[in-house]
């Protein structure tokens, strides 16, 4: 077992191999003859992603000039400056008054003091360590800046937690970065996806550096530049636990960063109308890979982030409490129907005018409301999975499931009946869906479930669902409503039982068709289908999700 000294000193040893490193290749992180950004037309495409596709300008432009339009601050701090170009730019463009900027390489700075100097700007580069450094508590910063930096930090939990420290309340965190595999070590998805569009180009379209992609060798990162991506898939999951998320824009590069320098640059880069509709076909062969199940991450990102304010650092338990009730429905479930193999199998929809039998029941959900709308390539997100009933109607139908609840008893009830192929479980608070994925579905079901929510808790999930949902964006919303015969009468004879707000988190909601469709078109989803008569005591609405922007 490696000892602490011994760690220590391994990163030592490493800290010093980077830093040679950059010393030696102070300009290495400035693109080159072959490196993707270096083609104008993949440049435009990113500087338009970066962007949140606003904008084909740079991305820094962008920044300045359309995102802080108009706004001038007093001090920002810029983490492993390099050589310094982002600073000097900002520093021309008019967004800050005074910037302090810090590197490892001094071979860098010396770069950096010479062009702000030709420049005619001032600027404070000093020598630290990102993985070290150490910022005067009384000094406080209205924005710090990391383009391509954080991604050869050790220390991110340090450095991070010293960032939110420095940073005034009301200040912003700009992070333009690699967020891909560790060790640009790519998983054997992502490398057959490069190597299976590569071999479609004919070898007079091709560098000549490799016949095959392949990953570096862990042994070739550590002799090289031991910092490379060091931590990398990690910054993403620990930017949201430090800081909000005000901007998340992904720029991709899952598939042309590792692939364009394997091509030929000069040929496609020569401004003739085949080069371009190659280059223009892999940004667009990239995007749909982003979009599939299965396909690409992004590789890249721009956030724009914001100190956590305390009420959010901390859940507040809602007022009825959800999981308790169905953690306890759970528990006693078995003794209550002894005679049933599932969780769940005991609601056939008949109290709801619906069915009589639970095939019956079964089948009316799965013809109505998932055979027309669920596809095979869907990947879909169940809120409020309970017992797992309608999640092994929708396996039938869709690539993935994931199955999303409040109650560890029912999520563990789920996980018996549907097993762990092809489906994922993640544990709800019960005010928030951000133990979700960003864009991680095609699809959301909620059936059976919101019938028990209140409708404000309705409103505040269906603020949420958008920016979980890409492709398709079809969502499945099953509701009580009181304004029906049968909602009136499940209302009426529960109204005593639930006196001043003190209800049960597993009785009916009050809730009716014409709040959900004010809700939904509030918020801008699509409505597509409203059924009022397939469960005559309920609604069901089929829409489509707005995207997050709208």
């Amino acid at each position: 077992m490696e000892s602490n000294s011994e760690r220590r000193e391994e990163n030592s040893s490493n800290e010093l191999t980077a830093k040679n490193y950059w010393e030696a290749n102070p300009t290495a992180a400035i693109g080159k003859q072959g490196y993707w950004l270096s083609n104008p037309i993949i440049e435009k495409a990113i500087n338009h992603r970066l962007s949140g596709c606003q904008t084909n300008d740079y991305w820094l432009q962008w920044l300045v000039k359309n995102y802080f339009k108009n706004r001038r601050f007093d001090r920002l701090l810029s983490i492993g400056c390099g050589v310094g170009n982002h600073e000097i730019a900002m520093a021309k463009l008019g967004l800050v008054t005074q910037i302090d900027a810090f590197d490892f390489s001094e071979s860098s700075l010396e770069m950096a003091r010479k062009d702000a100097a030709a420049a005619g700007v001032e600027i404070n580069f000093y020598q630290d360590d990102f993985n070290l450094f150490t910022i005067d508590d009384n000094k406080k910063y209205d924005l710090v800046f990391c383009s391509g930096s954080l991604h050869h930090v050790r220390e991110l939990e340090r450095c991070l937690s010293s960032v939110r420290k420095c940073l005034k309340p009301d200040g912003y965190f700009i992070v333009n970065e690699y967020v891909g595999d560790c060790y640009n070590i790519y998983n054997q998805n992502q490398v057959n996806l490069i190597n299976g569009i590569y071999k479609c180009f004919h070898y007079t379209l091709r560098s000549g550096t490799s016949e095959i992609f392949t990953s570096p060798s862990i042994e070739r990162v550590l002799a090289k530049d031991p910092s490379e991506a060091v931590r990398s898939k990690l910054i993403l999951p620990f930017l949201e636990f430090y800081f909000d998320v005000e901007v998340l824009n992904p720029a991709g590069g899952g598939l042309l960063h590792e692939l364009y320098p394997l091509l030929d640059h000069y040929q496609l880069s020569d401004g003739e109308p085949k080069s371009e509709t190659i280059v223009k076909l892999l940004l667009e062969i990239e995007k749909i890979l982003m979009a599939v199940p299965g396909g690409l991450s992004s590789d890249f990102c721009l956030c724009i982030l914001r100190p956590k304010k305390p009420k959010t650092m901390e859940i507040i338990p809602p007022k009825i409490d959800y999981e308790e009730a169905w953690d306890s429905y759970a528990q006693e479930w078995k003794d209550n129907n002894p005679e049933l193999a599932y969780l769940g199998d005991e609601w056939i929809g008949k109290g709801a005018g619906a069915a009589n039998s639970l095939s019956e029941y079964e089948s009316l959900i799965e013809q109505q409301f998932i055979a027309p709308y669920i596809k095979k390539e869907h990947r879909v997100l169940e809120i409020g999975i309970g017992g797992g009933k309608t999640g092994s109607l929708l396996l039938k139908y869709c690539d993935r499931l994931i199955c999303a609840d409040i109650s560890s008893q029912m999520l563990q009830a789920a996980r018996s009946r549907l097993g762990s192929d092809r489906v994922s479980y993640v544990k709800l608070n019960g005010l928030t869906l951000d133990s979700i994925a960003p864009s991680s579905a095609d699809a959301c079901f909620c059936y059976d479930t919101m019938v028990h929510i209140e409708p404000v808790d309705i409103f505040n999930y269906l603020t949420q669902i958008p920016k979980l949902l890409r492709g398709d964006r079809i969502c499945v919303f099953h509701h009580g409503n009181i304004l029906s015969e049968l909602g009136w009468q499940k209302f009426a004879s529960e109204w005593d039982k639930n006196l001043l707000g003190r209800r049960d988190g597993t009785a009916f909601s009050v809730m009716t068709d014409t709040i959900m469709e004010k809700f939904l078109t509030h918020l801008n989803y699509e409505i597509l289908v409203k059924n009022t008569s397939s469960v005559p005591r309920d609604c069901v609405w089929i829409c489509k999700a707005p995207t997050p922007h709208e």
